[in-house]
């Protein structure tokens, strides 16, 4: 079993700010449109137009606001991640790194949800997931996406096996400690499956 996604990293601010504008690119043609009907017409009725520009400018803006609270601030860049259940993968299709799971040390997984999962209002984009290692004495630490539900289930397949396989790992949902992303559980079930999978929480 294995999952294949993409790298990402956040987005630059000039990036930024060139998404938003391609985004809602129709806000400054309606600010030129409402300027040249105001020098060219002045025999409009101005008070009802601009009541109805401002009403249109205000829901852009409220648009915005929402894609710069909820909006994708990453780029997925050309480096492919293959998690496997036996082997880490880092590709760029000219020197792929592969990496045995019984050489890394201090490996952890943090979880913040799948493409399409949702926490309260938000809903995530699925791209603000890390894996970290330490590896020949090196630390690797990367961010990728989840594209999918069915990605994710498969995901959490290959922690399984890692689980029953004995491999050394600490998985995180949100910031919280997890098993198998799920981080509600009670201290009694947390020390039963300690004791069934041997490793520390």
């Amino acid at each position: 079993m294995m999952i294949k996604t993409l790298l990402n990293r956040k987005l630059t601010k000039p990036e930024y700010t060139f998404q938003v504008i391609k985004e809602f690119w129709a806000i400054p043609v309606i600010g030129a449109i409402y300027y040249y009907l105001l020098v060219l017409s002045p025999s409009i009725n101005y008070s009802n137009l601009g009541l109805n520009v401002a009403l249109i400018l205000l829901g852009y803006g409220i648009l915005i606001f929402s894609v710069k609270r909820y909006g994708r601030k990453t780029k997925t860049i050309e480096i492919s991640l293959i998690i496997d259940s036996e082997l880490i993968i880092i590709s760029d299709n000219l020197t792929p790194l592969k990496i045995s799971i019984k050489e890394i040390q201090d490996l952890k997984i943090f979880y913040q949800g799948y493409n399409g999962y949702r926490v309260g209002r938000e809903v995530s984009y699925g791209d603000n997931n890390r894996i970290s290692f330490i590896y020949a004495n090196n630390v690797y630490e990367y961010q990728f996406d989840l594209d999918s539900e069915e990605i994710m289930s498969d995901f959490t397949s290959i922690l399984l096996y890692w689980y029953e396989a004995g491999y050394k790992f600490k998985e995180y949902k949100n910031g919280q400690r997890s098993f198998l992303f799920r981080n509600e559980l009670s201290y009694q079930e947390v020390q039963e499956l300690k004791k069934q999978y041997n490793f520390e929480w």
